[in-house]
C-alpha cells in the first residue's frame, strides 16, 4: 500500500509543472477542478471518524490540536483525514450504541457508496499550489470504534454493526496478524471470521509458588527439581514435597528437640528475622484457601435465584466437582480431560493428582498453624504465593527464592476483548479505516510509530516533551490523558520518564514494562476452554436435551400416527407413496417404508452425541410433508409443493406441546444433576483434615466400580453395598453408564474428544455429549 501511495506522489510531482503551467503561478483564483481516479480504494482523499475513550474530558482546543498533529502524518501516508470523537469511559458504550443505531436507521445512500462514487477534488491555494479537498463526514457515517469490553463487543455483533475483515487481513493488511500477538489474534476470532483487531497489549500475569532457598537447603532440599514431579514426561509442582517441607519448618519451630531448635535459630540468624512461618497468608477472604489453585475450571450448573435490581434473572453458580484441572502449559488445542476433579483412579493423571495434593496442603496449612493469623513484624516465610511479570522471575530469584511456575500468563475470554479497534458497517471505507488501524497496532516505520504516539500523548511541546535519545516522555500537563492499551501497540508507545503510580499518571508506560513485553507474550497462552463460558454451556446443554427429547417424541408420535388406519387408510398410503414404492409392494409394505423413513430422516438414527438440532429439523420437514400429502421419500425438485399454512400451524401446535414436555423433562434432569454436584462438593468441603479428605477420595474412587444388579433392580458397589438413591444420582453425575452397566468406566466427557485434542471443542460438541448423557439417563432411570 505504501508503494502505491509513493507511486501516486511521484506521479503527482511529474504532473506538477504541467498543472502550474496551465494555471499560472501568479494568479490567486481558487479554480476548482475534478478528476476521476482509476484506483479509488487507496488513492483519493478520505475523511474518517474515530470513536475512542479518553481518561478525562478532552477540551475542544486539545481535540483540534491532536487532530491537526495526527492528520499531518495520516494525510501524508494515506491521504486520510481523521476526526476524533472522544468519550469518557462512563458514557462511551451508551453513546456509541446510540450513534450506531442512528446510523443504521438513517436512509439514503450509504457513506461507503458515496465515497466509492465520489471524484477527487483539487483546488489551488493562496500561492496557486494544487491541493486535494477532503470530503465531509456523512450523517450516517461511523468508521473506527474502540471496543473495551466483551459486553460491548457482543452488543456490537448482536446489532450487526461490525464489518467482517478476515479477507482483508489475509491480503492487504497482513502486517496485523504478523505483528500482533497470535494469542490476541486467535482470541479475537469467531471461527475463521474476524470483526475487530486487538491492540498488541501485555497478556495476563504469571502465578508462582516461591520456596525460600536457604530454608529449603537446611531442610535437605538442594535444588529446584526437588519440588517438581515428572509424570508422563511433564514437570509440574510436587505439592506433596511442599507439604513435607512446610511440616518440617513447623516442626523445628515448635519442637523441644535440641538439634531442630538449633536449625531454627540458625535460620533466624542467617535471615536476620525474629520468626519464620512455613507459609504466608495470602487469603483475600476469611476461611478461603491461602491461594486458589490456578489452572482449574469448574463446570457449574447455572440456576436462577429471583431477579436482580434491573429485573433480569439473577444467575447463581453453585460449586461442583465437574471440571478440568490442566497443566500450566495447556492452551487452546491442548489435549485435556473434563471429569470429576477428585478422581484419583488413574496414577498417571497428573492434573488431578496435583489438585488433590494442593487441597491437602491447604488443609495442613489451616489446621497446623502454618501461617500467622494476624500481622507479624520481621518475619520470613518458607512458602509464598505470588503473581508477577516476566521481570519478577529474576527479582524473586535475587531475593533468595526458588520460583515454581504454577500458571503462565493466560488470555481468557474477557481479556481478549478489552482493547480492540473495529470498522463498522457504516464506514466510508473499510480499507482506509484498516490503514489507520494497522499503523496504530502494527506499524513500525518512523511515521507510523509517531502517529501511534500522537494518539497516546498528544502534541509535542503542548502536552509533553521528549528526549530524542531515549524517546522518554515527560508530561507538561494533564490536559490530554489516554490509556496506552486503548491507543495502539504497547510495544511502540514511548515510555514515561518519571513514572509515578498515582491516579493522574497510572496509564503511562514504564520503560521496564516494554523490556519484558515481548518475552511475556511469547510465554502467554489461551485458556484451553477459551470462549466456553459456564452459563452458555449449560444453556446450550439444556437446549440440546430439549432437541433430543423432541426428536424421540416426534419419532414416536409419527410412527403411532402413520400406523393408524383411521388417520392414514390404504388409499392415502397408496397416494402418498406412489412415486417411490415398488410396484410389487403391498399397502403394508408401503406403510412400513413410510414408517422406516422416520429413522432415515434422523441423523444416524439418533446415534448418541449426534447433532439433535439437525435431526429435529429433518424430522419436522418429514412429518410436515406427510401431513400435507407430499411424499417425504420422493426426490425433491424445485416444483415440489409446500405445505399449506394451516397444516404447518397445526403441526407447530402439536410440536409445541412436545417441546413443553421436553423442557420440563430437561429441567428435571438438570435439577438432579445439580443436587448430585452440590452434594459431592459439600462432602469435600466438610473434610477439615487430610485424613478425612483421603477417606472422601476413597469414597469417590468406589464409584468407578459400580454395577447394576438386574435381579434386584439396584446399583451396587463392588463390595456388595447398595447405592442410596442420592448415590445413584451422584454416580450418574460422575460417570456415563450408556445402556450397559458394564461400561461404567466410560465417563461422559470422553465423548467430547476426537484424536485426544481440544482443538475442535466447542459448546455444540459439549451439548451433544450432554444430550447423549441425557439419553442414557432417560433410558436407564
Amino acid at each position: 500500500m505504501k508503494k502505491r501511495v509513493l507511486s501516486l506522489l511521484l506521479c503527482g510531482l511529474m504532473l506538477l509543472p504541467l498543472v502550474l503551467a496551465s494555471c499560472g503561478l501568479g494568479g490567486n483564483d481558487p479554480d476548482v477542478t475534478t478528476k476521476p481516479e482509476e484506483d479509488t480504494t487507496y488513492a483519493k482523499p478520505a475523511t474518517l471518524n474515530f470513536h475512542i475513550v479518553s481518561e478525562k474530558t478532552v477540551s475542544p482546543e486539545d481535540e483540534a490540536a491532536v487532530e491537526a498533529e495526527f492528520n499531518k502524518i495520516s494525510k501524508k501516508l494515506y491521504s486520510t483525514q481523521v476526526d476524533f470523537i472522544f468519550y469518557t469511559a462512563d458514557e462511551y458504550e451508551e453513546k456509541l450504541l446510540k450513534t450506531l443505531e442512528d446510523a443504521k436507521k438513517i436512509g439514503g445512500i450509504s457513506a461507503a457508496d458515496k465515497f466509492e462514487n465520489s471524484e477527487v477534488v483539487t483546488s489551488l491555494n493562496d500561492v496557486n499550489i494544487p491541493i486535494e479537498t477532503y470530503p465531509a463526514i456523512e450523517n450516517n457515517q461511523v468508521d473506527i470504534v474502540l471496543i473495551n469490553s466483551k459486553e460491548l463487543y457482543q452488543s456490537l455483533r448482536g446489532g450487526r454493526h461490525l464489518a467482517e475483515i478476515s479477507t482483508l487481513l489475509s491480503s492487504d493488511f497482513k502486517d496485523i496478524e504478523q505483528r500482533v500477538s497470535s494469542h490476541l489474534i486467535n482470541g479475537a476470532k469467531e471461527g475463521k471470521s474476524m470483526y475487530a483487531v486487538p491492540n498488541n497489549v501485555l497478556i495476563g500475569q504469571y502465578e508462582f509458588i516461591l520456596v525460600h532457598e536457604r530454608m529449603a537447603y537446611l531442610a535437605n532440599y538442594e535444588q529446584k527439581e526437588d519440588f517438581l514431579i515428572n509424570v508422563g514426561g511433564v514437570k509440574t509442582v510436587n505439592y506433596e514435597k511442599l507439604r513435607s517441607f512446610a511440616a518440617y519448618l513447623q516442626e523445628i519451630k515448635t519442637t523441644n528437640d535440641v538439634d531442630d531448635a538449633k536449625v531454627y535459630d540458625d535460620i533466624l540468624a542467617a535471615l536476620n528475622v525474629d520468626v519464620i512461618y512455613p507459609m504466608e497468608d495470602t487469603r483475600k477472604a476469611q476461611d478461603a484457601p491461602l491461594f486458589e489453585y490456578p489452572t482449574v475450571s469448574f463446570f457449574p450448573k447455572a440456576t436462577v435465584d429471583g431477579k436482580d435490581s434491573n429485573g433480569k434473572d439473577n444467575i447463581v453458580y453453585p460449586q461442583t466437582s465437574f471440571g478440568v484441572v490442566y497443566p500450566f502449559y495447556a492452551t487452546l488445542g491442548t489435549s485435556i480431560k473434563l471429569n470429576n476433579v477428585f478422581d484419583l483412579t488413574d496414577p498417571n493423571d497428573l492434573n488431578n493428582v496435583s489438585y488433590t495434593e494442593y487441597r491437602k496442603l491447604m488443609l495442613e496449612a489451616k489446621n497446623n498453624g502454618y501461617y500467622p493469623t494476624g500481622p507479624v513484624d520481621n518475619v520470613a516465610y518458607g512458602i509464598r504465593y505470588a503473581t508477577g511479570n516476566f521481570v519478577d522471575i529474576t527479582k524473586f530469584e535475587e531475593e533468595g527464592y526458588i520460583v515454581l511456575e504454577v500458571d503462565t500468563p493466560r488470555l481468557d475470554s474477557d481479556a481478549a476483548f478489552n482493547a480492540m479497534f473495529a470498522v463498522t458497517n457504516y464506514s466510508a471505507s473499510t480499507e482506509r479505516s484498516l490503514q489507520i488501524i494497522q499503523a496504530l497496532v502494527a506499524g513500525t516505520d518512523e511515521d507510523e510509530v509517531e502517529l501511534r504516539n500522537i494518539l497516546q500523548y498528544g502534541v509535542k511541546g503542548s502536552h509533553y516533551t521528549k528526549d530524542d535519545d531515549t524517546n522518554e516522555i515527560t508530561r507538561k500537563n494533564q490536559n490530554y490523558l489516554m490509556r496506552p492499551e486503548y491507543t495502539g501497540n504497547v510495544v511502540t508507545v514511548y515510555p514515561y520518564k518519571d513514572l509515578k503510580h498515582d491516579l493522574s499518571t497510572k496509564y503511562d508506560v514504564d520503560k521496564m514494562a516494554l523490556g519484558y513485553f515481548t518475552e511475556q507474550n511469547k510465554d502467554a497462552t489461551l485458556n484451553p476452554l477459551h470462549g466456553m463460558t459456564a452459563d452458555l454451556l449449560w444453556k446450550n446443554c439444556r437446549a440440546s436435551m430439549v432437541d433430543f427429547y423432541l426428536c424421540h417424541a416426534m419419532a414416536d408420535e409419527m410412527i403411532e400416527e402413520f400406523s393408524d388406519p383411521a388417520k392414514y387408510d390404504n388409499k392415502i398410503i397408496d397416494t402418498l407413496m406412489k412415486d417411490t414404492a415398488d410396484p410389487d409392494d403391498t399397502v403394508d409394505d408401503k406403510r412400513a417404508t413410510l414408517i422406516k423413513g422416520v429413522e432415515s430422516a434422523e441423523v444416524q438414527t439418533f446415534y448418541p452425541a449426534a447433532n439433535y438440532k439437525e435431526a429435529y429439523m429433518r424430522l419436522y420437514q418429514y412429518w410436515l410433508d406427510v401431513r400435507a400429502g407430499i411424499n417425504p421419500l420422493a426426490e425433491k425438485t424445485e416444483a415440489t409443493p409446500t405445505a399449506p399454512s394451516d397444516v404447518k400451524r397445526a403441526l407447530d401446535a402439536q410440536i409445541g406441546d412436545i417441546e413443553d414436555a421436553a423442557k420440563k423433562a430437561a429441567d428435571e434432569y438438570l435439577a438432579e444433576a445439580a443436587v448430585a454436584a452440590e452434594v459431592l462438593w459439600a462432602e469435600a468441603e466438610l473434610c477439615d483434615t487430610v485424613e478425612k479428605f483421603d477417606a472422601f477420595l476413597e469414597r469417590v474412587a468406589k464409584f468407578k466400580k459400580v454395577s447394576y444388579d438386574a435381579t434386584n433392580a439396584v446399583w451396587k458397589y463392588d463390595d456388595g453395598e447398595t447405592l442410596s438413591d442420592l448415590d445413584v444420582k451422584i454416580y450418574r453425575y460422575l460417570y456415563l453408564t450408556k445402556t450397559n452397566a458394564e461400561a461404567a468406566d466410560s465417563d461422559f466427557y470422553g465423548m467430547l474428544f476426537s484424536g485426544g485434542s481440544q482443538a475442535n471443542l466447542y459448546p455444540s460438541t459439549l451439548t451433544d455429549a450432554m444430550a447423549a448423557w441425557y439419553y442414557d439417563y432417560i433410558n436407564n432411570r
